[in-house]
């Protein structure tokens, strides 16, 4: 293997793949291999489908323990966490 492989290879290797999400503690909680748009859709759709009752459970409740920015610096589990949750009522 050349030098330049070599680099490649230890840069690949170093690049996180997929979308995490962490406790408050740090530690992982969703550790998707999906990339995060693609976890983002793969959670919309699963949550406006009938049934999967025990996918959604898991899903709510690994939105409920993850705290703070994800694995790329932002929040994108609480749109999901906030479409879950439904539209706030009006008074």
């Amino acid at each position: 293997m050349s030098n330049l492989e070599s680099r490649l290879r230890t840069l690949e290797d170093s690049t996180r793949k997929g979308y995490t999400t962490f406790d408050p503690a740090g530690r992982p909680v969703i550790e998707s291999n999906l990339a995060a748009m693609r976890w983002f859709q793969w959670a919309t759709a699963l949550l406006a489908r009938p049934g999967c009752d025990e996918e959604k459970r898991l899903l709510r409740e690994q939105l409920a323990r993850s705290s703070g920015k994800d694995g790329d610096g932002g929040h994108l589990y609480e749109a999901i966490w906030a479409m879950y949750c439904g539209p706030v009522e009006g008074t």
